[in-house]
């Protein structure tokens, strides 16, 4: 029998992209964060100010690092 913290865990571990309580991005905003940067238009700092957010954390998303179920 599973206490009520270790299912607690089990829910955080599988709530990914937008089921996350703490994220900012949908996955439509990562769709374009790629679009824009496979396109050669904007780099990962001008996308980051764009979404506002860091540049460390579009590179993850662009490098499929983060948010890598999403096509």
């Amino acid at each position: 029998m599973l206490n009520v913290n270790k299912l607690d865990a089990i829910t955080i571990v599988l709530a990914r992209g937008e089921r996350h309580g703490m994220t900012k991005f949908n996955e439509q905003d990562i769709r374009e964060m790629r679009a824009l940067h496979a396109a050669g238009g904007m780099t990962t700092v001008e996308i980051a100010k764009r979404f506002n957010s860091h540049p460390t954390t579009i590179q993850k998303i662009i490098n499929r690092i983060n948010w890598s179920h999403v096509e």
